[in-house]
């Protein structure tokens, strides 16, 4: 499965890159954000699938090492621990322990996970302060500034940053895949359950 999401990740990148090329080879862009564009919806999928691509990774590596790689004696508390992983910070700490994997890769592995989350978990802040505002003088119809406590939702939403995440999203998954099939396959391996 982790090759097939790899797979999908790279066709909407690459058509993420068809649909953008005439606007880089200017010097400055001006992409309008529509939730109905193409090239946002492809840069969406690029970065999901690259990260359920490193989840599935990470997901076969855990149980085939507790599984497969544990000694008996160890293997029901490993067991319980990857059983009990609650969220991506629960397992890439697992694998900090029972891995040789480079911290600054499970650092990246972290940051594509919070580029999905913003585009699977709607988080919805809630603001309220002291802003500038511009009200409409209904009478004289005259435009003025105002200073008022504004009281709102910030819902999250669809970003030009997610136009260029989405390269090093799908660099990041093709690494990390890659790092940890090759753990997985280690045979020596620190054992500190």
């Amino acid at each position: 499965m982790k090759k097939l999401y790899l797979r999908i990740a790279n066709e909407h990148l690459d058509s993420l890159r068809q649909r953008l090329n005439s606007v880089w080879n200017h010097e400055i862009a001006l992409i309008p954000i529509s939730e109905d564009a193409q090239y946002y919806r492809d840069a969406m999928v690029c970065v999901a699938f690259s990260a359920f691509a490193v989840e599935y990774a990470i997901s076969e590596l855990l149980w085939w090492r507790a599984l497969f790689q544990t000694p008996r004696k160890d293997r029901p508390k490993l067991i319980k621990q990857v059983r009990d992983t609650r969220d991506m910070r629960d397992r890439l700490g697992l694998l900090r322990r029972i891995t040789k994997l480079p911290d600054s890769l499970l650092r990246e592995i972290a940051e594509l996970f919070r580029l999905r989350n913003r585009i699977v978990h709607c988080k919805v802040q809630y603001s309220h302060s002291m802003r500038t505002v511009y009200e409409v003088d209904r009478e004289s119809k005259k435009i003025r500034k105002v200073r008022k406590f504004v009281r709102g939702l910030i819902l999250p939403g669809v970003s030009s940053e997610f136009l260029t995440d989405a390269e090093w999203c799908y660099m990041v998954a093709e690494r990390a895949v890659d790092m940890l099939e090759k753990e997985r396959d280690s045979p020596e391996w620190p054992i500190q359950p």
